[in-house]
């Protein structure tokens, strides 16, 4: 697509939108580089011109129109300048806005309801005054394509070019083959080469809901609080059930269809996130657009899973708006997904070629057909009309389809983000062009079901083997596998034999294989180290209550000497000759008075027999 003229600006990845230009330039299409720039804000403060800006969910609506208790006075000025249109508000009522006086009208609008607005100015009889003063934004405006499955999502584009002044802006722009396109200025916001969005964690997995389950069951453990991004309900509820979790919130559309989905889980529904979250929080693709998640504590995730293709959001659309939501710069980021194992992947310019190729020769058959239908009086069928609608809009009293672009558009993009899911590289590729900084780790479900070995023909010795074994090969490969998903692997094979694990953790693999795996020899030198080990403990403590120099009398020489036993974990009882054992105090025999002038046997410490750098 060529555009009128092109205009590119370069920000620092922290500034905003006004700092590229203080107005919303109008005809032109505006990829805006990054969420939360303040695009939608600046149109709304904008008090020079009347606007309808049209945004994909009433979520949008809400986070621009709803006074909340943190908002100062200013926000609450402009909240109520503006006026929203949602379930509720009829076409009279959108009359009676377009009516009163005001210098610079503010409507908000989803496609779903934007014809209100022209039904309400045809009544008015001031549709040409609409076209001619008011300046149309549709905000988000990949969510034309990416919401292919909402029947009135393109609904606003049968009037748009009857608009004297309109834009298309988003972070994540989809650049629409319609030729009209070639009327407006394409804007482009860059930031520097070394500038990044954030820093990623792509886990490679099999099998996306079980490693996902990993990070649910072991969240009681972590300070973060976790946002799931996974595009199922069902998904979801299952996530919740498996992992028997309580603390969450379910924030998806509010229907009925959704409720039933959830069944008794839909106790953590919410209808729309607020900023009071539980430990764990699941969103559904309605929030991935258009509203602020401020949490200093997060972790946000996003779950794509090949099988399931509702989930495969596309990585440069809806993936990057999910994790644009993070406002404080401060979460971690994570991406769980498999993928098809297939190194090869379409353009987008490949699949528009082939999608109007199939387009012009299905419409050809069906307009030919339809004439012939014509000369014997009937009708095209439901099932011909619903097939020939996915690429074409039909004319009304005719019923003759001519192409419809942006139907042709959605087509496309479905294709081209499901390619991206073939293989890792382009999952990879994906988030490196949306100027992400990416680490790579694998897991593997399946390697984590440690099977138990309890055949009886094979000897306590070559289990512990093979454990021990197991344990060592996952310390191996921890830098190329998850760590956090790592460890609870190596809690299972804890779980199921306690021994090798400590043989493991205790005298490391060397000194195990050196023993050949023996049961007794193990045992042996594990009482040895650990005797060794809490040895060296207590010299850590001797310092502190013994001075040398100094007189102690047997009885307080026994009680400090008990006290630093229990205190490392010793099952020993303390005698005060044991300061003098090898390795602890040069200890001499003497004699002291009591607090009551008794003379009374004591010990004078000479000289320390352990060298205080090495256990300080």
């Amino acid at each position: 697509m060529k555009f009128n003229n092109e205009v590119s600006y370069t920000l620092n990845i922290d500034d905003y939108i006004d700092t590229a230009f203080k107005q919303i330039p109008a005809n032109a299409f505006i990829d805006k580089g990054r969420c939360g720039i303040g695009g939608t804000t600046l149109e709304l403060k904008d008090k020079t011109r009347h606007s309808i800006i049209v945004v994909p969910t009433t979520g949008i609506i809400d986070d621009k129109t709803v006074i909340e208790n943190e908002d100062d006075q200013e926000t609450i000025e402009l909240k109520q300048s503006i006026f929203p249109i949602k379930s509720g508000v009829t076409t009279e009522h959108v009359k009676d806005y377009l009516k009163t006086p005001k210098k610079a009208r503010k409507i908000i609008v989803t496609p779903d309801s934007f014809e209100k607005i022209i039904k309400a100015s045809e009544k008015l009889g001031i549709l040409d005054k609409l076209y001619k003063n008011y300046f149309l934004l549709i905000d988000e405006s990949h969510s034309l394509v990416t919401e292919d499955f909402r029947k009135k999502i393109l609904s606003p584009l049968k009037y748009l070019w009857e608009f004297d002044k309109k834009s298309f802006i988003s972070a994540t722009p989809y650049i629409f083959s319609d030729p009209n396109m070639s009327r407006l200025s394409y804007h482009k916001i860059n930031f520097p080469k070394e500038a990044k969005l954030g820093n990623m964690l792509l886990i490679e997995t099999k099998q996306p809901q079980q490693t996902l389950q990993l990070f649910l069951q072991s969240q009681e453990n972590r300070k973060e609080n976790l946002h799931v991004f996974f595009n199922s309900v069902t998904q979801i509820t299952e996530a919740i059930k498996n992992s028997k979790i309580t603390d969450c919130n379910i924030f998806c559309s509010e229907n009925e269809k959704n409720f039933e989905t959830m069944g008794e889980e839909s106790i953590y529904f919410k209808p729309k996130p607020n900023n009071e979250f539980a430990k764990i929080n699941f969103y559904t693709a309605k929030y991935t657009e258009g509203w602020d998640l401020k949490d200093i504590n997060g972790m946000l995730i996003l779950v794509t899973d090949v099988y399931l293709p509702h989930t495969k959001v596309g990585l440069s659309n809806k993936g990057v708006q999910a994790f644009g939501r993070e406002r404080t710069k401060n979460s971690k980021l994570i991406h769980l997904t498999n993928h098809r194992n297939i190194n090869q992947m379409k353009t987008q310019k490949d699949l528009e070629k082939e999608y109007y190729l199939r387009a012009e020769l299905n419409l050809e058959h069906y307009n030919k057909r339809l004439a012939l239908y014509r000369e014997i009086s009937i009708q095209p069928n439901q099932d011909e009309l619903d097939f020939i609608k996915q690429y074409a809009d039909l004319d009304t009293e005719t019923k003759v389809a001519k192409i419809a672009t942006y139907k042709i558009d959605q087509m496309v993009n479905k294709q081209f983000c499901d390619e991206q899911f073939n293989h890792i590289d382009f999952i990879k590729k994906a988030w490196e062009d949306e100027l992400f900084t990416l680490s790579l780790k694998r897991d593997n479900p399946d390697k984590r079901e440690i099977s138990k070995t309890g055949e009886k023909t094979i000897s306590k010795a070559k289990k512990l083997e093979g454990l021990i074994r197991k344990l060592k090969s996952l310390d191996d490969i921890k830098d190329e596998f998850l760590f956090s998903l790592t460890d609870s692997t190596i809690q299972t094979l804890k779980n199921e034999n306690e021994e090798a694990f400590n043989f493991y953790s205790t005298l490391g693999f060397e000194e195990c294989e050196k023993l050949k795996f023996n049961v007794r020899s193990m045992k042996g030198a594990m009482i040895e180290k650990q005797s060794l080990h809490a040895e060296v403990k207590v010299l850590k403590y001797l310092p502190n209550e013994f001075q040398t120099y100094a007189k102690y009398s047997k009885k307080d020489c026994k009680t400090k000497l008990q006290n630093i036993y229990d205190k490392v974990g010793i099952k020993r009882t303390a005698t005060a000759e044991q300061l003098g054992e090898p390795g602890r105090f040069e200890i001499k025999e003497s004699k002291m008075k009591d607090s009551k002038g008794n003379l009374i046997n004591c010990f004078i410490i000479l000289r320390a027999q352990f060298d205080l750098k090495m256990v300080a």
